[in-house]
């Protein structure tokens, strides 16, 4: 009996509550949420995040320069991050032009420019 009082407590709570911009803000909340100062959070968060990409790409592209190469394993290790997160930072500092890619598959190194 408890649950089913539980989810029509928790319905009630989402229909009765405001659509603010694509969320719906329940109505014992509404007080607690100020869309402008949820826009200011997010842009903040998006700064700080492109912030941290600038200086790890920086910090691989010292590593490069002073050890003559760099390669994906050594890029995830450097930050404990994932594969693919080492190879987007691996890409874009090749279209950016400050590494070249060499060779192909688990064999490949990016040397600085």
């Amino acid at each position: 009996m408890s649950i089913l009082l539980a989810l029509v407590l928790i319905a009630a709570a989402f229909f009765l509550g405001r659509v603010v911009g694509k969320r719906t803000v329940p109505a014992a909340c509404e007080h607690l949420f100020d869309p402008e100062e949820a826009r200011d959070a997010g842009e903040k968060g998006r700064q700080v995040i492109q912030e941290r990409i600038v200086r790890r790409k920086e910090r691989i592209l010292e590593r490069a320069r002073r050890e003559g190469r760099v390669t994906l394993h050594d890029t995830a290790d450097l930050f404990c991050i994932g594969e693919s997160t080492a190879r987007n930072y691996l890409h874009e500092l090749v279209a950016e032009g400050s590494l070249l890619k060499e060779g192909e598959g688990g064999d490949t190194t990016y040397v600085p420019v």
